[in-house]
């Protein structure tokens, strides 16, 4: 497995722990306002808080179980695939996508100036689905043509293009 497959398992992994962690702090702050409307607020807190604190950590281990497998065992399945089609599009999105702290900064200013940002999606088709790809690979694609596609190995998690067949 190279480091880039290891990196995108562990993005994938954090994605779904902001995720839960979300959910959990909101209904953290439901337990305390609930809390302070009734009688006993030190046990309806502490039982309102526990429980999706500990569905949460629970749901977390239960979904990224497959990622966390294929980290450990640090090698990824291959496949060989026809390209069957390929496609470019491009997205406007609001504001500046390149850093994520100039995305907290200027949330409001570049969503109320309408500032918007062109991303530029490469992807091709196969049997499996849509897969994107680097501008590059996208170029050295072409219809018809056999690629091998890097997947983890339990979840199954699209790493990338291992090798592009010239033939």
């Amino acid at each position: 497995m190279i480091i880039s497959d290891q990196e995108k398992l562990r993005n994938k992994i954090h994605r779904i722990a902001l995720y839960i962690l979300a959910i959990i702090i909101v209904t953290f702050v439901i337990a305390a306002f609930i809390a302070i409307k009734s009688y006993k607020s030190e046990l309806v807190f502490f039982s309102l808080s526990a429980i999706p604190i500990t569905l949460g950590i629970i749901t977390f281990y239960v979904i990224t179980k497959k990622l966390r497998k294929d980290l450990q065992i640090g090698t990824v399945k291959t496949e060989k695939q026809i390209v069957k089609n390929k496609f470019y599009r491009t997205i406007q999105v609001p504001g500046d996508t390149s850093k994520l702290d100039s995305f907290l900064r200027g949330l409001s200013h570049n969503l109320l100036l309408n500032k918007v940002k062109l991303v530029h999606k490469y992807s091709v088709v196969i049997d499996d689905g849509n897969f994107e790809i680097t501008k590059e690979e996208f170029e050295q694609i072409k219809i018809g043509q056999s690629i091998i596609i890097r997947k983890g190995y339990y979840s199954d998690q699209y790493l990338g293009i291992e090798k592009i067949n010239y033939a």
